[in-house]
This record gives structure tokens, C-alpha cells and sequence, in this order.
């Protein structure tokens, strides 16, 4: 008989065994035949991280009061520009009907 615990782990368990079986899969998958996306999370953008991110600051006069702060927005701004080229690739393969920039809030998680 299950206790509520073993329940618990054993669906936590199967939620990572998904999450890796899709991780291991990724590189394999092929969008429309167009590219593999392993080759897609390898692109590199033409100006440094560096430079887009103080860049960014100076456009959108941002200030952060502590540096764990900075280090913190900073993260998600990588991740969500990131997340804005993945799709703007998709969108000039023709997979997306609209593009997406960075703005004001690029530094803010939703």
C-alpha cells in the first residue's frame, strides 16, 4: 500500500523521468526539417552579452540598489533574451507570426 509520501515521490520521480527523457530527446528534434535546436541554442549573437546588458541599463535607466539585486535582473534579462531570439529565429523560418524585442521590462520575470 502507497503512503502519501511514496505517492508524492513516486510522482515526482515520473515528472523527472519526462523532463530528462525530453532533455536527452531535444537535440534530436528537427523544427519543420529546418534545423536541429541543438544548432538553433547555439547561436551567438554578434554583440556581447556584456554590451547588449549595460547597453540595456543606460537605454532604460536602470539602477539596482545592491549588487545581488543587478545579478539577480541580470539573470533574467539573459533568459528572457534568449527566449526573445529563439523566437525571432522561429519567426524568420516563417514558424512564428510576429517578433519580440527587448523592452523596459526584459529585466522582470513574469
Amino acid at each position: 500500500m502507497l503512503l502519501a509520501d511514496d505517492k508524492v515521490t513516486m510522482q515526482t520521480l515520473v515528472w523527472l523521468a519526462a523532463v530528462l527523457t525530453l532533455a536527452v530527446g531535444a537535440p534530436q528534434l528537427r523544427l519543420d526539417g529546418l534545423a536541429r535546436t541543438d544548432d538553433i541554442l547555439k547561436f551567438q549573437p554578434m554583440t556581447p552579452f556584456e554590451d547588449i546588458w549595460q547597453s540595456f541599463k543606460i537605454e532604460h535607466s536602470k539602477e539596482y540598489t545592491h549588487e545581488t539585486e543587478e545579478l539577480v535582473r541580470k539573470q533574467i534579462f539573459a533568459e528572457n533574451l534568449k527566449k526573445i531570439e529563439m523566437h525571432n529565429f522561429l519567426y524568420s523560418k516563417g514558424l512564428k507570426s510576429y517578433t519580440l524585442g527587448v523592452n523596459r521590462f526584459a529585466d522582470g520575470s513574469i
